[in-house]
């Protein structure tokens, strides 16, 4: 992980830790307050997000699609893809080929992976049918919709 941050990162983190409510109710005991108290303290930040971080990174949850043939599951996977994430439909193909130029993961640190999770798109035949399989943790590392800067 980085441990550099911008000059005044600190001091915008407590401002926002003071000011910014995000939940129903500012009373004691209330989770604002909880959520506020956690953000004051620089190392439980940084120490929460790392330990959560790692803890997500060994985790096989990926997306899983079926339908009646590879290109239905694929479809529907695009589908759910464009409404769960708020992508913009472009031009015929080009998700499906950033996708499949883009979201990978590599389980290689992981010392009990299974031989069969996907690290990228796959379609699987099953049943008559297709699975259309993305690593969910690909999508979400990624945090860039196709086509922003990052």
């Amino acid at each position: 992980m980085c441990s550099a941050q911008r000059e005044g990162a600190d001091a915008a983190l407590d401002r926002l830790a003071r000011e910014h409510n995000e939940f129903e109710t500012d009373a004691d005991g209330g989770r604002g307050q909880s959520y506020r108290t956690a953000q004051r303290a620089t190392s439980a930040r940084l120490v929460g997000i790392e330990a959560l971080l790692r803890a997500v990174t060994e985790v096989y949850d990926p997306i899983r699609l079926a339908g009646k043939s590879e290109s239905d599951a694929v479809e529907l996977l695009l589908r759910y893809l464009t409404a769960m994430y708020g992508l913009r439909p472009g031009r015929d193909g080009a998700l499906l080929d950033w996708l499949e130029g883009n979201m990978c993961y590599d389980y290689a640190h992981i010392p009990d992976r299974a031989d069969d999770w996907c690290p990228r798109l796959t379609v699987h035949s099953v049943d008559g049918g297709a699975v259309a399989e993305l690593p969910r943790l690909a999508l979400v590392a990624s945090g860039v919709r196709p086509g922003c800067a990052r």
